[in-house]
């Protein structure tokens, strides 16, 4: 029913080359709005 309102419970999830998203934990609804960097590893 919370899903249905707009009213999402978003968790950030990271692809497999690095890209992250948000996703529902409740409906899995990705949400394209959020364009999140890429999570930084190994610098220098």
């Amino acid at each position: 029913m919370r899903c249905r309102l707009g009213w999402h419970q978003w968790r950030t999830k990271s692809t497999e080359d690095g890209g992250r998203f948000q996703q529902c934990t409740r409906c899995d609804k990705v949400d394209d709005r959020s364009k999140l960097p890429p999570i930084a590893g190994g610098l220098g």
